[in-house]
């Protein structure tokens, strides 16, 4: 088994230990990596990667053949993912958000908690993951909202793979890479779907020739900043929120209910107004979850309200955040 596939299995096993809500600051600390090296997070330490990659080494032993997406198509198709995340940015198009509530990746971090999902969540994580016995890792590379976020992030990244002289153009560095670059097209790779797994390097015969080198490009840095701009801005962040029920405009009679959950890092404490049986309004009393997370996660009110049930998807971006405001509004009713 490679280093890295090792690695990578010790990131899943401490993710089950240690829990997703307690390892915000790794979280951090790769995302100055990305900015530096390039999404490392997506070949050393997601999940959901990981888990694929190991389909990919099962489908090899039982023998089954791999699909070649033809190049035309898979450079047209791998650009959906960054649709995918603008459109999750700006909390767009109900058919879109509603294939985010089942989301692959925010599905397999809830049950990494140790929390349900849907039935509808857990037939969208087998689809994705039985199609890795096929096309290697092909969630990473036309879907993953947060590989599209990641590798926007290392578009100004200072250390990059570049290919000598000395190449041979045996190709056996594009077999090799898991995301299907064209390596020997390039002096330099800067593709953004790059996931600094480093197996086109482990495959040269030709020693020396791919190498990792330092270089600045000043003008490649507004994408990044953009991006953290849109993750980070408190008005930003305050502006996609949906708004609380104002509990002082609720109609006479209405009870409100109060309950707490667990969320991203915090316990989330929420009132319910309630009029008979009718749920007419949430909200946020109390949490400590990071705000960026909670507005994201605050759209399953409005969807409880809706329909009047809690049994709602939980909103990916957000996974836990939404979870814990869905057993704090059930925590709430449950005590009438």
């Amino acid at each position: 088994m490679k280093i890295r596939h090792v690695v990578q299995g010790a990131f899943l096993g401490l993710f089950v230990l240690l829990g997703t809500s307690r390892i915000e600051i790794m979280a951090n600390m790769v995302l100055v990596i990305t900015l530096l090296a390039g999404a490392v997070y997506c070949g050393w330490v997601c999940p959901m990667g990981f888990l694929q990659e190991m389909m990919a080494k099962v489908s090899g032993v039982l023998g089954f053949k791999r699909v070649v997406v033809p190049k035309e198509v898979h450079k047209l198709v791998r650009n959906l993912r960054y649709v995918f995340y603008a459109m999750s940015v700006v909390s767009v198009g109900g058919i879109f958000m509603r294939f985010m509530s089942v989301e692959p990746y925010g599905s397999l971090t809830l049950l990494i908690s140790g929390r349900g999902i849907s039935m509808a969540a857990l037939m969208f994580l087998c689809l994705f993951l039985l199609t890795s016995l096929f096309i290697p890792r092909f969630f990473c590379k036309y879907v993953c909202v947060q590989g599209a976020r990641y590798s926007l992030l290392s578009f100004g990244r200072v250390l990059a793979i570049e290919r000598k002289d000395t190449c041979v153009n045996c190709k056996l560095c594009e077999k090799a890479c898991p995301v299907d670059i064209e390596i020997t097209a390039v002096d330099r790779v800067e593709d953004m779907a790059c996931i600094r797994c480093r197996e086109c390097k482990n495959a040269c015969p030709v020693e020396g020739t791919l190498t990792l080198e330092r270089r600045l490009k000043p003008t490649r840095l507004f994408l990044p900043l953009l991006v953290l701009i849109l993750m980070f801005h408190p008005g930003l962040q305050a502006a996609a929120a949906v708004a609380d029920y104002d509990m002082d405009k609720r109609p006479p009679g209405a009870e409100i209910l109060t309950g707490e959950g667990q969320g991203y890092q915090s316990q989330i404490v929420v009132d319910v107004a309630v009029m008979g049986h009718e749920i007419i309004g949430i909200a946020v009393t109390d949490h400590g979850d990071t705000l960026r997370y909670m507005n994201r996660a605050r759209a399953v009110l409005g969807q409880i309200v809706e329909i009047q049930r809690t049994d709602v998807d939980v909103v990916s971006g957000a996974t836990l955040s939404s979870q814990g405001l869905i057993e704090a509004v059930e925590d709430a009713l449950s005590g009438r």
